[in-house]
């Protein structure tokens, strides 16, 4: 038991260091987005994101790569609310048809669950 207590431990404190790397990737691009607007530049980028999953996703040596691209869409989704971001979704039909489920697969889970509408 007192090995695991460690362990816990230890997982305690490397969340502790990803929420200190999240909130500084989230000061960065705080920075970027206040940039883009000063330069009349779109504030998302698509081709961007694409690029971050495919290279994140190829160094994952624990996490399965669909994983990743989950954690990562939800970062992503966080850090664009803090740009400004916002969409509104809509889906055809009622929850849970293919609509709903493609909407889910392709924005966040947290942004889409806040603002989502169905038609």
């Amino acid at each position: 038991m007192r090995e695991i207590e460690n362990l816990r431990k230890k997982i305690d404190t490397i969340d502790e260091e990803l929420l200190n790397l999240l909130n500084k990737r989230g000061e960065i691009v705080k920075k970027i987005g206040e940039l883009k607007r000063k330069e009349k530049i779109e504030t998302y980028q698509p081709s961007r994101e694409k690029e971050i999953l495919e290279r994140l996703k190829k160094l994952t040596t624990v996490l399965k790569a669909s994983n990743i691209e989950l954690i990562w869409k939800e970062i992503m989704g966080a850090c664009k609310a803090i740009q400004g971001n916002i969409f509104k979704v809509g889906f055809l039909g009622p929850k849970g048809t293919f609509t709903h489920q493609a909407a889910l697969d392709f924005f966040s889970k947290r942004r889409f669950h806040k603002s989502s509408h169905h038609l």
